[in-house]
């Protein structure tokens, strides 16, 4: 279980969906694209979240998948 966090501003890493602001949109538009076999580049300033933004469409990716797992062995 992760500890947690007393500033929500963080500035290096993904720690869960909790601490990811905004971004909805942004994030479908990602995880559509890979789910249909797109090519995918962010061009956007340094310092404004892209490799936040891959690490929380993975995690969503993974959760996901796991829950397909899940489902078709005890569903």
């Amino acid at each position: 279980m992760k500890e947690h966090l007393n500033n929500p501003f963080l500035i290096a890493g993904y720690h869960s969906p909790a601490y990811f602001c905004d971004r909805e949109t942004e994030s479908a538009k990602v995880i559509s694209a890979l789910q249909n076999d797109r090519n995918v580049s962010l061009i956007i300033p340094r310092r404004m979240g892209k490799t936040g933004l891959i690490y929380h469409v993975f995690y969503n990716i993974a959760v996901v998948i796991l829950s397909m797992i899940a489902f078709s062995r005890f569903g």
